[in-house]
């Protein structure tokens, strides 16, 4: 049983390792030229796999460098769904329990991001569903339509807010981007949330 536990465990490994370094050979080759110019084959090279294993773990080429996306969106959805606390405060606790699981990978994409316009507009896809979901819990906690303005203007503000502290990270890099500045959006989505109640 063991020997088959270790055998499973390498593979899960380097299934691991092989995704990461697809992700890693894209955003190094689209820093270095384009993300436009950053083909299948040449992330299979760089990654030293064949074309036919980047595109077994992403069919599709534009998933790459967001892999993370659904797995950060879920955990903010989490933290949505959790009542107990007014909806700026879960909103700043899932920004400040925010913790990169590999924060090398992590910078690396903030990079290319910034770098790249054809990742920014693929970025905005993903962010979409992001204020989407911090619509809804705006919504549903004055009462009314997700798609109303109110809503839709605060979930706004919010991706506002997040991808400000990025920009400041990439130009600044600070060694804690949150704090003053990031309450200081804080202060600002509060501002918002108590005029949708008062509307």
């Amino acid at each position: 049983m063991r020997p088959m536990a270790t055998e499973e465990g390498l593979r899960a490994l380097k299934k691991q390792r092989t995704h990461r370094d697809i992700v890693v050979a894209t955003l190094e080759l689209t820093l270095e030229d384009s993300y436009r110019a950053t083909t299948i084959p040449l992330i299979a090279r760089r990654a030293m796999v064949s074309p036919r294993t980047v595109s077994a773990y992403f069919p599709n080429k534009d998933d790459i460098a967001f892999d993370d996306s659904d797995e950060v969106r879920f955990d903010l959805e989490a933290h949505l769904e959790d009542e107990s606390a007014p909806l700026v405060e879960r909103l700043r606790r899932w920004i400040y329990d925010r913790h990169p699981k590999d924060k090398d990978l992590s910078y690396l994409r903030m990079r290319a991001i910034t770098a790249d316009p054809d990742l920014r507009v693929i970025e905005h896809r993903h962010l979409d569903r992001f204020g989407a979901a911090v619509a809804r819990a705006a919504a549903a906690e004055i009462g009314a339509d997700p798609q109303d303005p109110g809503p839709q203007t605060f979930a706004a503000a919010f991706l506002g807010v997040v991808l400000s502290l990025r920009e400041r990270v990439m130009k600044e890099a600070p060694a804690e981007p949150k704090g003053d500045y990031l309450e200081a959006g804080f202060t600002f989505l509060e501002a918002g949330q108590a005029s949708l109640r008062a509307s």
